[in-house]
């Protein structure tokens, strides 16, 4: 489509505000395409437009996730390990090339309130480096009910600190 045009229909039902928006909702990445019938300037033209999803760095991050090995259960959270090709991909928002990142927050968990959002990258607790997931897991258990645990997070390629208790 091109600026100025006018979509007169999409799979050949007339679009008014409503049909557009059950159009878009019903229709999956995937599935082949949709049919656009638009009026450029004078002509009516049909458009075959492939439906895609666009995807960002938190989406991917929660693709690489296992649950039943990602899970941090003392904050909340799935988490990715940096390894050389994440660390890569990541190399335009990423400070420090290791750590794990926060790929998604986990529902009906006991974990404390950390603050923690997905993307971010847990570099250090009590200032202990932390590389790996098994790392993490064995910081957070030398920590007893009730102590103080501080991380050193990066959050859009900033560092920052993140204090709170262990439940």
């Amino acid at each position: 489509m091109k600026i100025q045009d006018v979509l007169l229909s999409l799979d050949g039902s007339p679009v008014g505000s409503v049909a557009l928006a059950e159009m878009v909702i019903s229709t999956r990445p995937g599935d082949a395409v949709v049919r656009a019938e638009v009026l450029r300037g004078s002509e009516k033209l049909t458009l075959e437009i492939p439906v895609t999803q666009e995807r960002d760095d938190v989406d991917r991050m929660a693709d690489l996730m296992d649950p039943t090995k990602s899970l941090v259960s003392k904050l909340g959270i799935f988490g990715v390990e940096i390894n050389d090709k994440l660390a890569e991909e990541m190399e335009d928002s990423l400070r420090v090339p290791s750590g794990v990142v926060v790929a998604a927050i986990a529902a009906n968990t006991l974990g404390a309130d950390t603050g923690l959002q997905a993307g971010d990258v847990i570099h250090a607790v009590n200032a202990k480096h932390i590389e790996t997931l098994d790392a993490l897991r064995a910081a957070l258990d030398t920590i007893p009910p009730r102590g103080s645990v501080v991380l050193q997070i990066e959050r859009e390629s900033k560092y920052e600190y993140l204090a709170f208790e262990l439940d």
